[in-house]
């Protein structure tokens, strides 16, 4: 249980370092993000690119599926967590529940439209097990792959950074053509 949850923060941390960067870059003049899916090498409708983090090609389809034209908002919030390793383990194993010690971690959450909403779940629905080609400005970012149906028009990004850090990627937003708040829970 453990080791698939180490697992399961690795590729969490991926999926969040990619996103975090994504948000980083909006802070540049001219903003507007673009998902794609990632296709198969040489096919017709797909450009080659060069991943970003693994250095490897990667076809990824021309037509666009979601933009920035989809997303509302982007907030930042705080949530409980676990402060530890051990925490987590005293969780999962029941044992000294009440001694588990928690602590605030900032998130950033992405809000689609209604429009955005319907697409996202439709999206993610029909195309579990397919990668995502995140764009900003013509880079490409990160390829996620869709694990499930995201049916609450809304991404959470959880990574390694403080809520002032949080706060500022959120910020470059407001340069772009996405509405932005700050709050905290």
């Amino acid at each position: 249980m453990v080791k698939k949850m180490r697992l399961k923060s690795i590729v969490n941390f991926l999926i969040i370092f990619s996103l975090l960067y994504l948000l980083n870059l909006c802070a540049e003049e001219t903003n507007y993000v673009e998902f794609r899916f990632v296709g198969e090498g040489g096919c017709e409708k797909c450009e080659k690119f060069i991943h970003p983090i693994l250095k490897n090609e990667i076809w990824i389809e021309k037509s666009i599926i979601l933009s920035d034209k989809d997303v509302s908002s982007i907030e930042v919030k705080m949530r409980k967590m676990p402060a530890s390793v051990d925490d987590i383990t005293k969780l999962l194993s029941h044992k000294e529940p009440s001694s588990v010690q928690y602590k605030e971690e900032p998130l950033i959450q992405i809000n689609f439209t209604e429009e955005g909403k319907e697409k996202l779940a439709q999206v993610s629905a029909q195309n579990i097990g397919r990668k995502l080609a995140i764009f900003l400005n013509d880079k490409l970012l990160q390829t996620p792959e869709i694990r499930e149906k995201i049916e609450s028009g809304m991404i959470e990004i959880i990574g390694s950074f403080t809520t002032e850090e949080a706060k500022e990627l959120v910020d470059g937003f407001k340069k772009g053509t996405i509405n932005t708040t700050a709050t905290q829970k």
